[in-house]
């Protein structure tokens, strides 16, 4: 907590600021630090004694309308969204009135911590596609190298093999400062952290500094926030125009790098590229300073890719135990931000043998002489493309078919439903289409949308209840095919339109592996 010091803001309810000045963050956060030593929260269902509440005014919902529940859950102190005509700053004893208060959130937070960010590696990984991978495998690659690692991302916030669960892929930026002191308090000298494109949008970063802004791809998804690509684009942008950035590490076989590489060259962020096709993508002045990572000679099997990874004058041959050319594109946007972290070539050119598989990340359940089934978090086109097309490898290793399970989230982009079932019907040779997170929305309608952009839609089975279908596709299976089970990953839930029930890919996959064969 920051040092006890008198606050800019009045005391007196009724008093009127005579500077027109709003309290500093660190005028909040030492405000708070008086009151309290809880948890600073922005959901009161969450709230515990000692907790302070931030009543924040949406685009939906006003948290001021939870103060009342936050207070009888035993809340210490409350931090409100001021209107146009109030004043800012105490307005009561224990009630503090601020204007913007999502874009101060992460500023009074960082503060209220004692600023965790600061002496940190920060690396913050956006893209549509690979960033959970990326985050993962640059937290081995540092914490294998010496620099203990935390993950922050869409499987929790993990450091030293222990989870912690994270509602949003980018945790909410009062949740973000929390775990991050945590974590540096228990010995994390750097994070890795997905950066999605709400959070950005949302200011869930602000008041962090970011030392490596990694960029992954960009292809279409959540067009249901964004409404075009452009727009799409321009948030994942935001992490580029990050003030203090350091470097910016981009994937030059995908052209809105250039983009991103003049925004980071305009902060003074030094440019690193990385290609797997010997793409050169010349952008401006940054040329002169930026460094170059490629991927050649590649050898593709079911089980993982060699090839020569280049960097300058220097060049290893390494194995990468994962399938798929877009995990070359992730393993170098690793070693990318390990790099620009200063980190030894060849140390980072030898864990790339060793890069762990993300949670539900082409998670395999092998029995012998039985179906193999995958896990994947896979749930765009473009992420279906990429994942059949690497399992089409190993089904064809195997002698086998290969069989695709997945359905499409309710609320969520309309547009992707039909691309998504073209994909799987032209990659997989059976296809079975299910629920995912329906939410209010009919799974049926969803089912007809996908359905809609197949030739041959009466060759797919449909199966709503998710479980059954996961459960029939592996039993029906002979015991050379594989299986991938899409859109879930680790998940261990279904948002139906009464709620979240409990369900997992991996225990229903895996219980019906253990009896077929029997049934």
């Amino acid at each position: 907590m920051l040092p006890d010091s008198a606050p800019t803001a009045q005391t007196d309810p009724n008093a009127t600021n005579s500077s027109n000045a709003a309290p500093t963050d660190d005028a909040v956060a030492r405000w708070l630090g008086r009151r309290t030593d809880g948890a600073l929260k922005l959901s009161s269902i969450a709230v515990e004694p000692g907790d302070v509440f931030f009543a924040v005014k949406g685009a939906v919902t006003d948290g001021r309308t939870f103060i009342l529940d936050a207070l009888t859950k035993g809340a210490a102190a409350l931090v409100v969204e001021a209107d146009d005509t109030e004043p800012e700053g105490e307005v009561a004893p224990m009630r503090m009135a601020l204007r913007n208060l999502k874009e101060r959130m992460g500023p009074i937070a960082a503060a209220y911590h004692d600023h965790p960010g600061r002496g940190m590696a920060g690396v913050a990984v956006t893209g549509t596609n690979g960033k959970t991978t990326v985050s993962w495998w640059t937290t081995h690659m540092l914490t294998a190298l010496g620099v203990p690692a935390a993950s922050i991302g869409t499987v929790g916030c993990w450091f030293r093999g222990e989870r912690t669960k994270t509602a949003l892929t980018t945790p909410d930026a009062l949740t973000l400062h929390g775990m991050l002191a945590h974590v540096k308090d228990e010995g994390a000298q750097a994070y890795a952290l997905e950066a999605s494109s709400a959070g950005l949008l949302e200011g869930r970063l602000l008041g962090l500094p970011v030392t490596v802004a990694v960029f992954t791809n960009l292809t279409q998804d959540h067009l249901d926030l964004h409404g075009t690509m452009e727009a799409y684009g321009e948030a994942k942008a935001i992490l580029f125009e990050t003030e203090g950035l350091g470097h910016a590490v981009l994937n030059a076989d995908d052209a809105f790098s250039k983009e991103l590489a003049l925004k980071a060259a305009a902060t003074g962020a030094k440019i690193w590229w990385y290609s797997t096709r010997g793409v050169k993508a010349e952008s401006g002045a940054e040329e002169e300073r930026a460094e170059r990572l490629t991927a050649t000679d590649l050898v593709e099997d079911a089980r993982g890719t060699r090839f020569t990874l280049r960097w300058g004058d220097e060049c290893a041959e390494v194995f990468l135990p994962h399938p798929g050319r877009y995990n070359v594109e992730n393993a170098l946007a690793a070693a990318g931000a390990m790099l620009a972290l200063g980190h030894d070539f060849r140390r980072v050119a030898a864990e790339i043998s060793r890069l762990p598989a993300p949670p539900g990340r082409l998670e395999r359940l092998e029995e012998e002489g039985k179906p193999m089934v995958v896990v994947d978090y896979c749930h765009t086109p473009d992420a279906f493309e990429q994942v059949l097309s690497t399992l089409r490898l190993e089904a064809d290793a195997r002698g086998g078919d290969l069989v695709m399970v997945f359905g499409c989230c309710g609320a969520r982009d309309h547009g992707k439903r039909p691309k998504m079932g073209a994909v799987a019907e032209r990659l997989a040779d059976r296809v079975v289409v299910t629920a995912d997170n329906p939410r209010h929305e009919d799974p049926a309608q969803i089912a007809r949308e996908i359905l809609s952009g197949m030739a041959e839609p009466q060759n797919v089975r449909v199966e709503l209840d998710r479980a059954k279908a996961i459960t029939l596709a592996v039993l029906e299976a002979g015991p050379r095919d594989v299986i991938i089970l899409a859109g879930k990953g680790p998940e261990t839930y279904q948002i139906l339109k009464d709620g979240a029930h409990v369900h997992s890919d991996r225990e229903t996959a895996l219980a019906a592996q253990k009896v077929w064969g029997t049934v």
